[in-house]
């Protein structure tokens, strides 16, 4: 079992080049059989000048980037639980730093006021669990999250455990934590 991350916590999650660039990222919710909220899920891939492509946002409708080094490969629904799967290669040229984060749907009739959301980075190569995160989201009062933010600093890649829930759509979340330019 990996590491257990809490919020602001950074973790090195591999050494540029190595051959355990390859990593699965996990993300899971109940849903407590109330049906009435749903959290979709979404890796955007930043580039160097702090600038994201709308293509480059990985969710279930756009699957893989442009270099297919980021792909939505799952997405598992039963009565209690939501698991949805990205495969990320961090060798990609073209990636500096990716950020995870979700939206929020709810119906009029929901009436359960958080949801508990984990994330798992897993090594692919190694096949061994790098962090475990679990946090809450107050699906009531927020609309999107940013659970977190792969970055590459020097020659390491790190994990940067953020955590964040807001009122505003994921966009504007994203463009106001990272000061990012979407085109």
């Amino acid at each position: 079992m990996g590491k257990q991350l809490i919020k602001g916590e950074k973790i090195d999650i591999s050494k540029i080049n190595s051959s355990s660039n390859k990593f699965e990222l996990v993300i899971t919710y109940k849903n407590n059989n109330e049906n009435s909220y749903d959290i979709d899920t979404f890796v955007c891939v930043c580039e160097n000048n702090n600038r994201i492509n709308k293509k480059e946002i990985i969710f279930y409708n756009n699957v893989e980037n442009t270099d297919k080094s980021i792909c939505f490969v799952d997405c598992f629904t039963d009565n209690t639980e939501n698991k949805k799967t990205f495969q990320i290669n961090l060798n990609s040229a073209n990636i500096s730093k990716l950020i995870i984060g979700y939206s929020i749907y709810k119906s009029n009739l929901c009436k359960q006021s958080s949801a508990d959301i984990t994330l798992k980075l897993i090594n692919r190569t190694l096949q061994t669990e790098v962090f475990t995160m679990s946090m809450q989201s107050d699906i009531i009062n927020n609309n999107a999250g940013v659970v977190g933010e792969v970055y590459k600093y020097k020659d390491v890649w790190k994990f940067n455990a953020i955590e964040y829930n807001s009122p505003n759509d994921l966009m504007s979340t994203i463009k106001t934590l990272f000061n990012v330019i979407l085109y």
